[in-house]
């Protein structure tokens, strides 16, 4: 897609993208749209509104599909979430990897 997010490069190792909620919401999960060569992620982790940081994903699911809905649920968050940090070891996944979408789920929802 010409929309998505890329790696830098096919297969240069790890890479991350961040990205920033419109407003703080308690969540308990993030469907991300890997929409390009799925499977390089790595780990995803919530960015909190006090700074910290949770990991909620941990390991590659190497896939070779032309794309792919991951669904990641998880206890709701006790702090309000305002973004999050998706990272690839595109070479994990040959060729080009890409990102589509990432949206995150409220609590309750």
């Amino acid at each position: 897609s010409a929309n998505a997010w890329a790696t830098a490069e096919a297969d240069s190792g790890v890479e991350f993208i961040e990205v920033a909620f419109d407003g703080q919401h308690r969540m308990s999960g993030l469907d991300i749209v890997e929409s390009f060569n799925p499977g390089a992620i790595s780990k995803v982790e919530l960015i909190l509104a006090g700074g910290g940081r949770a990991v909620v994903e941990v390991g590659a699911t190497a896939t070779r599909q032309s794309a792919l809905r991951r669904r990641i649920d998880f206890a709701c968050t006790e702090q309000a979430v305002v973004g999050v940090r998706v990272t690839l070891d595109s070479s994990a996944v040959p060729d080009w990897n890409e990102i589509d979408a990432i949206g995150g789920r409220p609590c309750g929802g």
